[in-house]
């Protein structure tokens, strides 16, 4: 009896083009798919053996689509607590928008034309819309390459998503001295109907230490050091089922000015630890409670009433730029500042450091 020889494997590996292509079957009884291997004529044995990698991959033998893939990914961001609800959605809505306009059903299929028509198809929507888009995409795309879905990134190469816009210098917006010290007066002042000591918290904490929004959210009493006269940032700190984790992840020490000392020994009622828990946010890990919506209304009563310029667009990341531009202008260096705010010398004098002119600066120049 003749024996047969064992049928080898093949992989429907095709010229086109001058380049290697293969054509495969993602799920049994499925459409047929063809993707380019992106490997020259000559090197044929280098197309079958990438042919062999792929067809190999779980999000090819299984059931491996965009959808499948975008679950996995969302199922592991919140497992990690890195996306609250609101993130979630917003990310699927972006991600199935992308893949229903280019109409592909599995990622590693999709290539930098695909993602260049898809976004000049939306030329017309607004610049912070395309972003967005952008934005979630660039995050599935990471997670797609760091688990090996993918050969390249699609999205590497994009031209047309980020054009000048006319708000660009808000990141770059500051309040001088003068409209600090406004703010900090009207802000508990009877006059108005700001009187709780809570929004002068958030000022102070903003204004003389620089602390960003979710630090302010986050502080607890024991890492203001009153006796040492210091705030205390530590890089993480879990608290009734809250993360807190500093950008850099490092702790950091910043001194407290005598004004904000006082105001925590004489005025601010300090023993409470849930004392700033203001109001409950829609969220899930981050925050315990959102004050952009108080500190937004006191900023535009502030620019009505002439406390600070009326055509400045200042929001709760602004009190780190006036933080910044304030200690840098006194006189302080450049690396202090830095470590106080928990930044390179580079980001700080990038983005952070707007020269305020000092009374008499130029005295005894010319």
């Amino acid at each position: 009896m003749k024996l047969k020889k064992p049928r080898q494997p093949r992989y429907n590996v095709y010229l086109r083009g001058g380049v290697w292509w293969m054509h495969f079957t993602p799920v049994k009884g499925g459409k047929q798919r063809h993707l380019s291997l992106k490997i020259k004529k000559e090197n044929y044995n280098e197309a079958l053996k990438k042919a062999k990698q792929i067809k190999g991959r779980p999000s090819i033998a299984g059931v491996g689509t965009w959808q499948s893939d975008l679950d996995t990914y969302l199922a592991e961001q919140r497992r990690d607590r890195k996306f609250t609800k609101a993130t979630d959605r917003g990310t699927r809505h972006c991600v199935e928008t992308f893949f229903k306009a280019i109409k592909k059903d599995i990622c590693l299929e999709v290539e930098l034309k695909d993602s260049q028509a898809f976004f000049d198809s939306t030329i017309k929507s607004p610049d912070t819309t395309r972003q967005t888009y952008l934005g979630r995409l660039r995050g599935f795309v990471r997670w797609l390459k760091e688990n090996d879905k993918i050969d390249t990134d699609f999205l590497r190469g994009v031209k047309g998503v980020f054009r000048p816009k006319p708000h660009a210098v808000a990141r770059d917006q500051y309040l001088e001295p003068w409209e600090i010290a406004n703010l900090m007066t009207y802000c508990t002042n009877s006059v108005t109907h700001y009187t709780d000591l809570d929004l002068k918290f958030i000022l102070m904490c903003g204004f003389y230490a620089g602390m960003r929004k979710k630090e302010i959210v986050m502080a607890r009493t024991h890492w203001f050091h009153i006796a040492n006269s210091n705030i205390y940032i530590p890089y993480f700190e879990e608290t009734d089922g809250m993360i807190f984790e500093t950008k850099n992840k490092k702790p950091r020490v910043v001194p407290i000015v005598q004004q904000f000392e006082d105001f925590l020994l004489n005025e601010y009622p300090f023993a409470a630890e849930q004392k700033w828990a203001l109001r409950k946010g829609k969220g899930t890990v981050w925050y315990r409670y959102d004050f952009r919506d108080r500190f937004n209304s006191f900023i535009k009563e502030a620019k009505q009433n002439g406390w600070i310029g009326a055509t400045q667009h200042i929001t709760p990341h602004s009190m780190r730029h006036s933080f910044a531009s304030a200690a840098l202008s006194a006189g302080k260096t450049m690396a202090i500042v830095a470590s106080w705010m928990g930044n390179t010398t580079k980001v700080l004098e990038t983005h952070y450091w707007h020269s305020i002119p000092q009374k008499g600066a130029l005295e005894g120049v010319f």
